[in-house]
């Protein structure tokens, strides 16, 4: 039984007012209900925002945004174009709130900041935020009826490697991952390739541009599975991006082709480190086709 604690809702009646009022501003109202409780996972307490269309009916799909680094639940729902998604096609959306990180890690993060976490620990019996992921979805399913077999992750910057994370280490419960500005990283760091194009071009075509990074090492944020699942994956990168390279989304592009993974791969030539405010409309109809067995 997951445990859950109101601590308040926000109905909004197709006004934008409502949503600002509550995190300061920002576009993706909605006309249902926006929700922030806690759940109990791994014996802590932790932040969740909830979404649900006005009439949703019981097997809706659910998908879980995970917002960049420092960054807010309820606006990762917002700015992901997520709420609108709901709306228009009846389904739950969900976003957890990182913790405050007591250390750094390989994504250059550093002490006191809040941050989703993977590489090294990727185990969901050690892993809170794992544990959190677990706890949302039956929360979801207890609550909401969603669909067990329907549910898909999707991120920005940290929270696009935490949706492949996710997708790696829970891969017969994520039947797809969207991510947007993350990737695989096989170099020390995140900040070991600084790689960036003004020119834009597919992944090949990247690739023969000079500065282009070469990595090898572990796999971050996890190993992709090379047996079992292999849960398929919407790649999404602004080739400007001075962030977080456009070589970590090819290079993750690369290994789940060598895999025989199913993957949709969409390189911009701008727009730098964000996602698109469509971006959760944009990936839909690549997520929705993929259903767990």
């Amino acid at each position: 039984m997951v445990r859950a604690t109101r601590l308040r809702i926000l109905i909004l009646a197709g006004s934008l007012a409502a949503l600002e009022a509550c995190s300061g501003g920002g576009g993706g109202g909605g006309n249902g209900a926006l929700e922030q409780r806690q759940l109990s996972a791994g014996g802590q307490q932790r932040d969740v925002w909830t979404y649900v269309p006005p009439g949703l009916g019981r097997g809706a799909p659910l998908v879980l945004v995970f917002h960049e680094t420092d960054g807010a639940g309820d606006d990762a729902l917002r700015s992901s174009g997520a709420i609108a998604l709901a709306d228009a096609q009846q389904l739950v959306a969900m976003a957890p709130q990182a913790r405050a990180m007591n250390a750094g890690d390989w994504d250059n993060h550093v002490a006191g900041q809040r941050f989703f976490e993977t590489y090294p620990n990727t185990s969901p019996a050690s892993n809170n935020d794992l544990q959190l992921v677990q706890a949302m979805i039956a929360d979801a399913q207890q609550v909401h009826g969603s669909d067990a077999k329907r549910v898909y992750g999707l991120g920005l910057s940290n929270g696009a490697f935490f949706a492949v994370f996710t997708a790696a280490t829970m891969p017969d419960q994520i039947a797809a991952f969207a991510e947007a500005s993350g990737g695989l990283v096989t170099c020390p760091s995140t900040g070991s390739c600084t790689f960036s194009s003004g020119a834009g071009g597919t992944c090949d075509d990247l690739a023969s541009q000079p500065g282009y990074c070469s990595c090898s090492g572990d796999e971050k944020p996890a190993p992709l599975p090379t047996t079992g699942r292999r849960p398929p994956g919407y790649l999404a990168h602004a080739a400007d991006d001075t962030t977080v390279s456009v070589y970590y989304s090819c290079s993750l592009a690369d290994r789940m082709l060598q895999l025989g993974y199913v993957s949709s791969v969409n390189i911009r030539p701008t727009g730098g480190h964000v996602w698109p405010p469509d971006f959760a409309t944009t990936v839909w109809p690549f997520l929705t086709q993929q259903v767990l067995p």
